[in-house]
């Protein structure tokens, strides 16, 4: 069946780089705190159970409110503390601090939040700039980011791994769900290929913001057997943020359209030349 599906995705499809080969990990570290290696290979020495944590990223922040870790979080993002479903786990969510702007930290805001532990964005990561931030300040920061289903499943677990107690074992209650479900869509990809080759573009946010081949997004989509238009060469990419133009779309002509956003679904229908396209006229 051809359709435009909205989607609610509690676990955000962030569109950034994370590396689970790791180097293994020392033996020792100093008496109240542990040794992990974060998303980009680091070993980062951190304390045992962070009384305050700074979650400098969208999923990191998801995560600490679905491991009931929600009141020691001192920042999250905006998007984070504006999430209704979010908000009904933890209520207190809008109250935290927000010292960042898009991928820019203010130091000075962060450090009036005085935490133990930060978890830190990819692409804040990958900036120079931001990295001599996090540097003078000296708290030690894990970077948290991934590009595909196995990778954030270790974003996951890397998470309750450093936030211990009963929020490690709530994380791994979570990624034992995870994968499961990547288990379950797996097994019906017979019968999504038994309908026919299905083209389908996947819309981010807004409709023409999508997927590139190393994303999450695609890793989904080529778990369940169907042809992702924008995993190939014909999308701009910056900062790991892929765009497509709307006459690129149309030349595409997708069999299905995914939104992760429900205002993505009146705009496609609300233009007689965007009803030209299959997925929203069928």
């Amino acid at each position: 069946m051809r359709r435009i599906i909205a989607c609610c995705i509690l676990m955000a499809l962030v569109l950034s780089g994370c590396g689970t080969t790791v180097p293994e990990e020392p033996a020792e570290a100093r008496a109240g705190y542990q040794i992990l290696t974060d998303c980009a290979g680091r070993q980062v020495e951190v304390p045992l159970e962070p009384a305050r944590v700074a979650a400098l990223d969208s999923f990191a922040g998801e995560v600490m409110v679905m491991v009931g870790a929600g009141a020691r979080m001192v920042a999250a993002p905006n998007g984070v503390k504006s999430d209704y479903i979010l908000q009904c786990i933890y209520p207190a969510l809008p109250e935290v601090s927000a010292p960042m702007s898009d991928a820019t930290i203010n130091a000075e805001s962060l450090l009036a939040t005085a935490p133990d532990l930060v978890l830190l964005k990819s692409a804040m990561y990958q900036s120079e700039g931001e990295r001599a931030k996090l540097d003078k300040l000296d708290i030690p920061y894990l970077v948290i980011g991934y590009e595909s289903m196995e990778e954030q499943i270790y974003a996951l677990d890397l998470i309750g791994e450093a936030l211990g107690g009963t929020a490690r074992q709530t994380a791994g209650e979570i990624s034992g769900y995870y994968r499961e479900t990547v288990a379950l869509a797996a097994s019906l990809r017979d019968q999504v290929r038994a309908q026919g080759p299905l083209r389908v573009y996947h819309a981010i946010s807004e409709a023409t913001r999508t997927d590139g081949a190393q994303t999450l997004g695609n890793d989904w989509l080529q778990c369940v057997g169907v042809e992702n238009v924008s995993a190939g060469e014909r999308v701009t990419a910056a900062e790991r943020d892929y765009a497509a133009s709307l006459e690129q779309i149309y030349t595409w002509d997708p069999d299905v359209i995914i939104c992760n956003e429900a205002d993505t679904v009146p705009y496609l229908r609300s233009s007689d030349k965007r009803a030209g396209l299959r997925a929203v006229r069928e």
